[in-house]
């Protein structure tokens, strides 16, 4: 049954509508994934200290493996998947897209997001 937070998931799954440029806190997460349903405008993921993106920023967080910012461009084809992974900084934020995002946040042993949209960018950040 839903506690109000994890609707019909597991512990291990959270589902959540942030504003744009708020940081969404990831203590407890290993990674978060946001769905953006409208490819209007650029989507770029940034992480931060603190939830208002202030403190000790990193904009873009660029993905460590391919050393790639994880970012959308403007008219990406809608749907689209910014994810990171075990990110550095608490926080994580979602700048400049065209409202709105739902975040999905997940620890590795439980339940994954859903099948990735056919536009998508994420890794491990830096």
């Amino acid at each position: 049954m839903s506690d109000g937070n994890h609707l019909y998931f597991s512990d291990r799954f959270k589902m959540s509508s942030p504003a744009i440029g708020a940081g969404v806190d990831m203590r407890g997460w290993d990674a978060i994934a946001f769905l953006l349903p409208s490819g209007t405008t650029a989507a770029v993921l940034a992480m931060a200290d603190d939830a208002g993106i202030t403190t000790n920023v990193t904009n873009p967080i660029v993905e460590v493996d391919r050393g790639q910012p994880i970012q959308l461009g403007a008219g990406f084809t809608a749907p689209g998947w910014l994810e990171v992974y075990r990110p550095p900084k608490r926080y994580v934020a979602v700048m400049t897209a065209t409202g709105p995002v739902y975040a999905f946040q997940f620890r590795h042993t439980g339940t994954m997001p859903p099948l990735p949209a056919p536009t998508r960018m994420g890794g491990r950040a830096s």
